[in-house]
């Protein structure tokens, strides 16, 4: 058929970024979620939770530690 309105749907640009093969899935909380949509739900960067789990944080308290702030950020 091709593409048509029948066959398409919109999508968000977060949407289709989370179905990407290379995302990475972390499992928390008797849920799966990539990165971002981690990241989304504790209000952290994904850089951040990257972070942490390179220096060697469990997945749990890499994405619910609450990001610290300076002083100067109030």
């Amino acid at each position: 058929k091709g593409y048509s309105p029948d066959n398409c749907r919109w999508s968000t640009y977060k949407a289709q970024a989370n179905n990407k093969r290379n995302n990475r899935i972390l499992e928390a909380f008797g849920q799966e979620k990539t990165m971002a949509e981690w990241a989304d739900v504790f209000h952290i960067s994904p850089s951040t939770i990257w972070a942490r789990l390179k220096y060697g944080w469990d997945v749990k308290r890499a994405i619910s530690t609450p990001v610290k702030r300076h002083a100067t950020e109030v």
